[in-house]
């Protein structure tokens, strides 16, 4: 799969600001999910928007994060769901992001 570029997820945002502003929405309850690529793009959104997400569903798929980035969304619920023998998503991936959860205590 293609790396998601910084101007699709900038489109995803644009769409998810102009949703709350025409409509009567709880920004406190917008919870993001995706499914592979789209896990990607919802982890990569969170990180660049820590308050966007009350919570998150991840579906086979996640790259790997700095600390840094890990640490400003370790105080959202998250649930990641990935199968052991997936070969397009390594299952290894995911470990490594709960890891760095577990380490800034989320």
């Amino acid at each position: 799969a293609l790396p998601i570029s910084t101007d699709q997820l900038e489109a995803v945002k644009k769409i998810v600001d102009l949703t709350l502003e025409n409509y009567n929405i709880d920004s406190a309850r917008i919870y993001g999910t995706g499914l592979s690529q789209g896990s990607k793009g919802i982890m990569r959104l969170s990180i660049n928007y820590p308050q966007l997400f009350a919570a998150q569903l991840n579906i086979a798929g996640c790259d790997v994060y700095t600390d840094e980035e890990v640490a400003v969304i370790a105080d959202k619920p998250i649930w990641h769901l990935i199968a052991v023998d997936d070969s397009t998503n390594p299952s290894s991936n995911v470990r490594k992001l709960m890891d760095q959860l577990e380490q800034e205590k989320a």
